[in-house]
């Protein structure tokens, strides 16, 4: 008798076996089409938290409207990236030890559905500094929670979803979200003035409400026990894993590249900066960038996830050519550019750089699973994770940079490392 899951799975993979697989186990095989689904709506939840409690635009507005130091503001997305990636060598260590791993995602949800309500409580305490310092430590918590489900979603859905199906789970999942933060946007848009406390404050506990439901549907997802050989001590296997770098060629070319594609994540905060210069924190500055965003998601998710199943490492390629040609086209643009129309004009610019963004995300979390095995994943992800990590913790003295020498040299540096990822991500051995 044919599941519900199945004709769904069959639906959204296009396929007609639903059981056809590639590179997981019989046992998961079978399973299969619940875990695609539950894994699908797990991913849409939390990208739809991301939206509402983002690091690059939601956490600053409430900063600056409580008029909390610059200070803060400006280690917001540093925090979040970099706490996320640098401890995951650890983290990789202790769930080889695990025949079942989905139980580590879990906890990571739960921790940032937690944290996420924690920050609008901080708003009670009295002084400006203390509330922004303990929403950057509820970001820090947040960010380490976050590198949990980092390594152990890639690492089960290596273990539950056939190759040649990934990267369309999470085209589907980012275009899904997509609609909804295109749905918010427009809500926004609608609004007239400056974003009101309340509207950050709910916003932010949606976000910890949708972390707590990707958790519970995590938890059901039908996870087959795994290989539990080489789990030793976190510090031990830390080490081993980081050898990998100078053994494996394809993983460090990988790595290599991807530290250039940190320019695609860097490019839009700076981007909305300018946009906002001028704006006086409105809400229809707000509703652009989301809009923007949200846009990115729909229309290049699915897109990039089919490119991502069929050549990995030339839509990361892409991304990066595509996040040169935004940085160049602004660069040469004339002052005024990003607030011209209305901030249509940014918008546009914004929404070409998220694109880029989201073919850098799909294509990197598509190649590292597919060049990886059942052995060797999760080290994988997590010597990658960790180097990216501390480059972007680095990136937080691009602040500095534009403070000292302004906006445009910050770009042109992102531009030329934009360019040097897509050259480097040409290179990469196909998998």
């Amino acid at each position: 008798m044919t599941r519900p899951s199945d004709t769904v799975f069959e639906l959204l993979s296009d396929e007609e076996d639903a059981r056809a697989c590639k590179d997981i186990s019989e046992d998961a095989c079978k399973e299969q089409p619940q875990s695609f689904l539950l894994q699908l709506l797990a991913q849409i939840a939390s990208k739809c938290a991301d939206t509402l409690g983002s690091s690059r635009v939601v956490l600053p507005w409430l900063l600056s409207s409580i008029g909390a130091p610059a200070f803060f503001i400006a280690w917001l997305v540093p925090v979040r990236e970099s706490l996320s990636l640098i401890p995951q060598l650890a983290i990789a260590a202790k769930l080889r030890k695990r025949p079942i791993r989905k139980g580590v995602y879990v906890l990571g949800a739960v921790l940032q559905g937690l944290c996420m309500l924690a920050m609008p409580l901080s708003l009670l305490l009295p002084e400006p500094s203390l509330s922004a310092f303990a929403i950057l430590l509820a970001l820090a918590v947040f960010s380490v929670a976050r590198g949990l489900c980092s390594v152990a979603a890639k690492d089960v859905l290596g273990k539950t979803v056939a190759k040649g199906r990934r990267g369309r789970l999470s085209g589907l999942a980012s275009s899904a979200a997509g609609i909804f933060t295109i749905g918010f946007g427009l809500f926004l848009l609608l609004s007239d003035g400056k974003t009101s406390l309340p509207l950050l404050v709910s916003m932010l506990c949606v976000a910890g409400i949708l972390w707590l439901s990707a958790a519970l549907l995590y938890g059901q997802v039908p996870e087959q026990a795994g290989a539990t050989e080489g789990g030793a001590s976190a510090l031990g296997n830390a080490l081993r894993s980081a050898k990998l770098l100078k053994t494996d060629s394809a993983l460090r070319a990988f790595v290599l590249a991807r530290v250039f594609l940190i320019s695609t994540a860097y490019t839009i905060p700076f981007l909305v900066v300018m946009m906002f210069a001028n704006t006086d924190g409105s809400t229809r500055a707000l509703a652009f960038v989301i809009l923007a965003e949200g846009l990115a998601a729909l229309t290049s998710g699915v897109v990039w996830g089919i490119y991502a199943d069929r050549a990995a490492h030339q839509v990361m390629m892409t991304a990066g050519v595509l996040t040169a040609v935004t940085l160049t086209t602004v660069l040469l643009a004339p002052a005024g550019f990003m607030t011209a129309a209305g901030g249509f004009a940014g918008a546009i610019a914004l929404y070409v750089a998220a694109i880029a963004h989201q073919g850098t995300r799909l294509g990197r979390k598509t190649y590292v699973v597919d060049l990886a095995n059942a052995d060797n994943r999760a080290a994988y992800v997590a010597i990658s994770n960790s180097v990216i990590g501390l480059f972007v913790f680095i990136g937080g003295s691009l602040g500095w940079v534009a403070q000292r020498f302004g906006n445009d040299m910050v770009l042109a540096v992102l531009l030329a490392m934009a360019l040097l990822g897509a050259v480097l991500s040409w290179r990469l051995k196909p998998v």
